[in-house]
């Protein structure tokens, strides 16, 4: 585990943010449905993040390689929620093996669907599927809309079977598939009873395959752009026409009571950017956030006090008490999230004194160039 001491006061620069690991990911196993090999599609580099190599390694192992070997997902809750749907309804039974945070998250919703069930053994998860021919799929997606994702892209090769996410919390991310779907001639249309189904066209794979930025990953020095109060980085790639729900980080930023329904990401760097302002920010739709790489809602709480700031946390929303910009420093725990390694060092700009962070390479999971780019901006590690 690396610790890091940081300290900065204004950042400025271009940066270029990683690929948008919910696309690539959806694009990894539609590629492979239609027999592309994932190099085929993007190229392995340690500047991606461990989610996509493992990503690119896993739709290997589960498409091309030995069938019978398990498949490793990492951490990725996005990879595993997807791919299992698909690969149960596939071939019967998938297990994978995972890292020990991942084997703690919630996976029921798999299980409540008629015909499926996940077994939890002590290092492996066990998705299993005898969905019938013209089933009718009713999917919870209150928690999380991944698991009604990877039904979705299965209902793309079984178009027997329909689909209906319950409470959708995302529905942004649903909103990608679908048109992930569509980049492979796929069109899903809601019925009379309002489930998806297929047009009955075969997955067809697009002459190219291209990714968008991810706007998480841009919202981190957008929000430096915030507590600075001025636009000193500049994003490569970014796209008015974004789906992704974390391209709204400035609008969010901005408001007194915004909500994190759709995008759970950027909560800690809200919660950084309420602490530049006088008044309080009423931060609602949290409850879920209680299910990721940490409880990400105690990790920020701590990130905030260990930093001289105040947070008051509730069943489902959180009020940060304005900071005028005013923290003291201190030493935060990353508490293993790569989120809050990232808004720890954005906190920096507001603090008298450096910010150690324990833990800080679990930036590694999305966004292993931060620190990079965080000095080349004029951000200092000490």
């Amino acid at each position: 585990m690396l610790d890091i001491t940081v300290s900065s006061t204004e950042l400025s620069g271009k940066i270029t943010p990683p690929p948008f690991k919910s696309e690539v990911i959806r694009l990894l196993i539609l590629g492979a449905l239609c027999g592309i090999h994932p190099e085929n599609i993007i190229t392995p580099s340690p500047d991606l993040g461990d989610d996509i190599i493992i990503s690119a390694k896993a739709v290997k192992s589960a498409f091309f390689d030995d069938i019978q070997t398990p498949v490793f997902v990492g951490e990725s809750a996005t990879l595993l929620r997807i791919l299992a749907p698909v690969l149960a309804i596939k071939r019967g039974e998938i297990a994978f093996t995972c890292g020990k945070p991942l084997l703690r998250r919630d996976m029921s919703p798999f299980s409540r669907v008629e015909g499926c069930s996940v077994e939890s053994a002590e290092d492996r998860l066990i998705f299993r599927s005898d969905i019938e021919t013209g089933a009718s799929v009713a999917i919870d997606a209150a928690g999380s809309s991944q698991f009604a994702s990877g039904f979705l892209i299965a209902a793309a090769f079984r178009s027997d079977i329909r689909v209906m996410p319950l409470s959708p919390v995302s529905l942004p991310y649903i909103a990608l598939t679908l048109d992930t779907l569509r980049r492979f001639g796929v069109e899903m249309y809601l019925d009379d009873d309002g489930y998806y189904r297929s047009n009955g066209a075969g997955l067809t794979p697009p002459k190219s395959f291209e990714f968008e930025a991810d706007m998480s990953y841009a919202a981190v020095f957008k929000a430096a752009n915030f507590v600075q109060n001025f636009d000193g980085v500049m994003i490569a790639g970014e796209r008015s026409d974004s789906l992704q729900p974390d391209a709204a980080f400035r609008m969010l930023a901005s408001m007194r009571d915004p909500s994190v329904q759709n995008a759970p990401d950027l909560f800690p760097l809200l919660c950084v950017c309420a602490l530049t302002k006088a008044h309080s920010t009423h931060i609602h739709n949290t409850a879920r956030l209680r299910d990721k790489e940490s409880d990400r809602v105690l990790s920020s709480e701590k990130l905030i006090r260990a930093l001289g700031g105040k947070m008051e946390v509730f069943d489902d929303s959180v009020i940060v008490h304005g900071a005028d910009k005013k923290l003291l420093g201190g030493v935060v725990d990353a508490c293993g999230d790569h989120r809050i390694v990232m808004a720890a060092a954005i906190a920096s700009m507001m603090c008298e004194k450096p910010v150690r962070i324990l833990g800080a390479d679990s930036v590694k999971k999305s966004a292993p160039r931060f620190f990079d780019d965080f000095i080349s901006l004029g951000g200092k590690i000490l």
